[in-house]
C-alpha cells in the first residue's frame, strides 16, 4: 500500500497506539488506512495488542522516528482530536459523562504527550491550540496525582503570543502544580496575571486564579490570612455569575483551609455546602469531595460513626464519573485509614496505607506516596513495629516530599516519635515542628502535643508537665473530642504522680466513659490499667483483676503485644494475692454467720479455696 509508510510514521510517536475508531475517525491525510493497516500487520511491522489496539515494536518506532518521522499535515488532524477530547474532559469533567472522555485519554496517554510536544514547537500554527491542550491535559494529570513535564516547554514560546486569556490560563495551570512543579518568581506572575485579567471581562477566569492563589499561599507560602481572602473572593465571583462547578471547587477550598486551621465545624459548614450545590449541577466528583472534606472534619472532631457510610458513598460517586484510583479517591482512603488509626485499629489502618502503595505505581503520585509511607510509619510506631522496619520508609519519605512543606513537617513529627520511642528525651525535634505549624497546620500541632502532653512516656525529671494542661486546652480550643480525653488521661497521670489518688481516678474514669463511647480500645485499655493499679494499691484485688481481664483483649485489638504480655504478668502475680483475699473474705464471712449457725457450710468453701478449681471458678464469676 503506498500510504503504508506515513501511517508507520504516525506510529513511530504513539507508543499507545490507535484503535479502529480514532483510525477512522481520525481524518488522517492517508487513503484507504485500514487498508495500509492491513499492510502492514501481514509485513509484521505492526501488531494489535490485548486492547486490539494498532502498535508497532519499539525498534522499529525508534528508527522511524529517525530516519522517517511523521510530517505535520498527518499530525495534525490527532491535535485536533485530543483538543475536542481534552475540551469535552473540561466540559463534563465530574459528571456520569465524564467517564467516557477519562476512558480515551488514559488510553492515549503517551500518545497525547507526543503529539502535543510537535505542537509546542516554534513556529507551529496550531500553538495556541497546543497551549490550551497541554494545560488542560496538566489538569488531567494532576487529578491522578503528579503532573506533565509539558508545562516547562510552554514558558520559551510565551512571550511571542499576545494573547490575555490564554497567557492567564497558563498562569493559574501553574500555580495549580505548585505541587510538582516549582514555581519561580510567583509574584511576577500573579502581578501580569492581574494585568491581563484587566484586558478581559471573565469571571470565571478570574475565580479560577483566585482559588489557585488560595492553595497556593496555604500550601506553599504558609499565608493563611491571604489564603482565606483568596478562596472567599474566588466564591463570591462564581457565585455572582452562577457558575455552580466555581462555587463547588471554591467552597471545596475554604473547608480544606478551615480544616487547617482547625476551626472544623466551619469547614464541615462548607463541605456540606458544597455537596449541595454539586447535587444541583449533578456533578459527581465535587460531591464526592464534599463527602470526604466533610468526613475529614468529623473524624478529627471524633464522630466517627458516620463517617464510613459517607466515604463508602465518596468512592461509590467517584467510580460513576471515572475517577476512581486518582487523586481524590486516595484521599478518601486515607481518611477511612484515619478513622481506623484513631480507634486505633492499626492493623486496618496500614492494610489501606498499603493498598495505595499498591496503586500509585501506574500514576506516578509521588505525594500520596509520601503521604502513605508517613502514615504507615506513624501507625507501626504505635504498634510496636521495629525501628530498622520504620526508620527507612521515614527516609524514603523525607525524600520525597521535600518540596513539601506539610507533608516534611509530618514526617519531622514522625520521626520525633520514633525517637522518642527509643528512648530518646529530647523534645527539640517536636519543638521545632511546633513553631512550624502553629497556626497554619492545626493537625500538626496536635500531633506534637499529644506527644509532649503524655507524662508516661518522658523521664519525670527532664519533662515538664506544663505540656499536659497545653495540650488540654488546645483540644478544648478545637472540640476534638479524642484528644480532649486524651489529655484528660493525661492530666490523670500527672496527679497519679503528685499522690492525688482521687482526682486521678476522677480523670481516668471520665476519660474512659469518652473512650467507650467513641470505640477507641487502647485508651480504654490504657485507662483500665491505671484503674487497675490503683485498686490494686487499695487492696481491691478483685477489681483490680476485672479492670485487667477487660483491658486485655482491648490491647490485643490495638496490636499492643508487649502491653498484652505486661498485663499476663499482672494477672500471674494477682493470683495467689487474689486467692489469699478470697479467703480473709469467707473468714470473715464465717465468723459473721456463726451465730447463725451455718459455719459449716462455710468452713466446706473454705476448705475449696485450696484448690485450682475452686479459684478458677471464682475467676469465672469475677
Amino acid at each position: 500500500m503506498p500510504h503504508s509508510q506515513d501511517l508507520l510514521a504516525l506510529l513511530s510517536i504513539l507508543p499507545d497506539g490507535l484503535s479502529d475508531v480514532e483510525l477512522k475517525q481520525g481524518k488522517f491525510p492517508i487513503k484507504d488506512i485500514l487498508g495500509c493497516k492491513t499492510a502492514l500487520l501481514r509485513t509484521a511491522l505492526a501488531y494489535t495488542d490485548d486492547h486490539k489496539r494498532l502498535k508497532v515494536l519499539v525498534p522499529v518506532r525508534e528508527y522511524m522516528g529517525r530516519c522517517y518521522p511523521p510530517t505535520e499535515p498527518i499530525i495534525r488532524p490527532l491535535l485536533a482530536h485530543f483538543h475536542e477530547l481534552l475540551e469535552l474532559y473540561v466540559t463534563v469533567f465530574g459528571k456520569e459523562s465524564g467517564a467516557f472522555p477519562i476512558a480515551r485519554i488514559t488510553s492515549n496517554y503517551t500518545n497525547i504527550q507526543n503529539v502535543l510536544r510537535c505542537g509546542l514547537q516554534p513556529e507551529h500554527p496550531d500553538m495556541a491550540k497546543s497551549i490550551y491542550c497541554t494545560c488542560d491535559f496538566n489538569s488531567f494529570t494532576r487529578h491522578l496525582g503528579h503532573a506533565t513535564l509539558l508545562m516547562k516547554d510552554i514558558n520559551p514560546i510565551l512571550p511571542s503570543l499576545h494573547d490575555h486569556r490564554l497567557k492567564t490560563y497558563f498562569i493559574i495551570e501553574l500555580f495549580n502544580s505548585f505541587y510538582y512543579n516549582p514555581i519561580s518568581e510567583p509574584e511576577t506572575l500573579i502581578a501580569q496575571a492581574l494585568d491581563h485579567l484587566k484586558h478581559l471581562d471573565d469571571p470565571d477566569l478570574e475565580s479560577r486564579f483566585h482559588r489557585a492563589l488560595g492553595v497556593y499561599y496555604s500550601q506553599q507560602k504558609h499565608d493563611m490570612t491571604k489564603a482565606v481572602k483568596h478562596a472567599q473572593t474566588a466564591l463570591f465571583l462564581a457565585q455572582s455569575n452562577g457558575n455552580y462547578g466555581g462555587q463547588c471547587i471554591a467552597l471545596e477550598g475554604l473547608s480544606r483551609l478551615e480544616w487547617f486551621r482547625g476551626q472544623y465545624t466551619a469547614g464541615q459548614a462548607y463541605a456540606k455546602e458544597e455537596q449541595k450545590v454539586a447535587r444541583i449541577s449533578g456533578n459527581l466528583f465535587q460531591e464526592a469531595t464534599g463527602l470526604c472534606y466533610e468526613s475529614f472534619c468529623m473524624q478529627t472532631l471524633g464522630h466517627y460513626k458516620h463517617c464510613n457510610s459517607m466515604l463508602t458513598r465518596a468512592r461509590t460517586l467517584l467510580r460513576l464519573c471515572g475517577m476512581s484510583y486518582g487523586g481524590r479517591d486516595y484521599d478518601v482512603m486515607c481518611t477511612q485509614a484515619e478513622v481506623h488509626k484513631n480507634k486505633s485499629e492499626y492493623i486496618e489502618a496500614r492494610n489501606i496505607q498499603n493498598q495505595i502503595l499498591q496503586m500509585l505505581p501506574a500514576t506516578h503520585n509521588l505525594y500520596h506516596e509520601g503521604s502513605a509511607l508517613a502514615n504507615i510509619s506513624e501507625v507501626e510506631i504505635s504498634m510496636g513495629v521495629s525501628k530498622n522496619v520504620i526508620q527507612p520508609k521515614i527516609d524514603s519519605c523525607k525524600i520525597i516530599v521535600k518540596a513539601h512543606a506539610i507533608l516534611s513537617t509530618a514526617c519531622d513529627m514522625i520521626q520525633a516519635d520514633l525517637n522518642l520511642r527509643e528512648g530518646n528525651m529530647s523534645d527539640l525535634l517536636f519543638c521545632q515542628c511546633l513553631r512550624r505549624a502553629w497556626g497554619r497546620y492545626s493537625e500538626a500541632v496536635n500531633y506534637c502535643l499529644e506527644r509532649l502532653g503524655d507524662q508516661s512516656r518522658w523521664d519525670e525529671s527532664y519533662h515538664p508537665s506544663s505540656w499536659t494542661t497545653v495540650f488540654l486546652v488546645n483540644s478544648l480550643r478545637t472540640k476534638q473530642r479524642l484528644q480532649v480525653y486524651k489529655a484528660l488521661q493525661f492530666l490523670g497521670d500527672v496527679f497519679l504522680k503528685e499522690t492525688e489518688e482521687a482526682t486521678s481516678i476522677s480523670l481516668f474514669t471520665l476519660a474512659l466513659e469518652g473512650f467507650t463511647e467513641m470505640d477507641v480500645h487502647r485508651s480504654r485499655a490504657e485507662c483500665m490499667i491505671r484503674l487497675g493499679d490503683i485498686s490494686k494499691g487499695s487492696t481491691d484485688l478483685l477489681k483490680a483483676l476485672e479492670l485487667w481481664e477487660t483491658a486485655r483483649p482491648l490491647f490485643e485489638r490495638s496490636s499492643q503485644v508487649k502491653r498484652v504480655q505486661d498485663i499476663d504478668e499482672r494477672l500471674a502475680g494477682i493470683n495467689d494475692e487474689v486467692k489469699e483475699q478470697h479467703r480473709i473474705n469467707l473468714r470473715q464471712l464465717a465468723e459473721l454467720n456463726a451465730p447463725m449457725g451455718k459455719a459449716g457450710g462455710v468452713k466446706e468453701d473454705l476448705s475449696d479455696t485450696g484448690s485450682e478449681k475452686g479459684y478458677n471458678g471464682l475467676v469465672v464469676v469475677a
